[in-house]
């Protein structure tokens, strides 16, 4: 109990400090603030997991996730999951906070014999967002059937998109009236696309930079020289079986259309120049790890090694069904 007590304790510290890693969670405590999981502290399900509200001491609120037992994922695979989300760390992101990996004998009456088996409890902690995560509006349909893809992103994508549209959010004016009308146009179509129940005719992430960079040129943010660019990296990434030559082809390609992103003028915006310059980082950091993804995971695996600006990936490596 003093033990369960002190990692409570470690908890509700880790969450005034935003530099507190993510720590190993002993299941007694999970059990003691969720109530054993029950059902009056459930407030999310999905295709993997239950997520359960669990409140500490002092009042303050955490999502436990509880992975479904049939789930086919070892303790290699969770491992992985944990690592990954270790390093998921952004200010959109919701924040990752600890994990549990249980295995208990539990004694069972099989065929009238009383047997020995081993159950295993595998738990993610995050912060809890009453109002900004958590939301089933944003899952693609087929995910409540278990199947995941990567075009279950970008039916998320879509459904941001026009909620933009539809001005549930909060985003700066656009004094040019006309540009705020291609705008508006360029996301609907692009959001009515990503939000297909089709996963199949959903577009394609770099279709999504293309059509977004061509709203940008239009503000000036990015030079035009990179259409021709980001058009032949498309083509590419269509192509189901692409030998050693052309990957080093598409990556150079992805390499020139990022290199030829540039930080808007300071003469044009000098109030927001800061503010731009931020965008203008945040939105190379996105195109490379799409292109990334586009490049490797039409083979359903992807692992590969590359330092970022800003951001240094050691391994990126993740399955997708197809």
């Amino acid at each position: 109990m003093d033990c369960e007590a002190s990692m409570e304790h470690l908890l509700e510290r880790m969450l005034l400090d935003p530099s507190a890693e993510p720590i190993n969670l002993p299941l007694s405590l999970l059990k003691a603030i969720t109530i054993d999981f029950s059902d009056h502290r459930k407030i999310g399900s999905g295709g993997f997991a239950n997520v359960y509200k669990g409140e500490l001491q002092n009042g303050t609120v955490i999502a436990v996730k509880k992975l479904f037992h049939n789930l086919d994922m070892d303790e290699e695979k969770f491992i992985k999951e944990v690592g990954c989300l270790m390093k998921s760390k952004h200010k959109n992101v919701v924040r990752f906070l600890g994990y549990c990996y249980d295995t208990q004998g539990k004694m069972l009456n099989y065929e009238g014999k009383m047997i020995l088996a081993e159950e295993r409890q595998r738990l993610l902690c995050f912060e809890f967002l009453p109002k900004g995560s958590l939301d089933k509006g944003y899952l693609a349909p087929e995910s409540y059937d278990g199947v995941i893809t990567f075009k279950s992103d970008i039916y998320s994508f879509g459904i941001i998109t026009m909620e933009i549209l539809t001005g549930r959010k909060g985003y700066c004016d656009i004094q040019n009236e006309d540009i705020w009308l291609q705008y508006v146009r360029v996301c609907a179509e692009i959001g009515r696309q990503c939000i297909d129940r089709n996963p199949a005719d959903r577009p394609h992430t770099l279709y999504i930079i293309e059509r977004l960079d061509q709203m940008e040129r239009t503000c000036g943010f990015i030079e035009t020289d990179i259409r021709a660019s980001s058009a032949t990296q498309l083509a590419f990434t269509r192509k189901k079986d692409f030998g050693k030559e052309e990957r080093e082809l598409q990556w150079a390609h992805a390499q020139r259309t990022l290199h030829a992103l540039q930080p808007p003028d300071a003469k044009l915006f000098p109030e927001r120049v800061n503010e731009l310059n931020e965008l203008a980082e945040e939105a190379k950091r996105r195109a490379e790890i799409a292109r990334l993804r586009e490049l490797h995971t039409l083979q359903g695996h992807v692992e590969s090694v590359v330092k970022l600006k800003g951001l240094d990936i050691d391994t990126f490596q993740r399955s997708y069904t197809f």
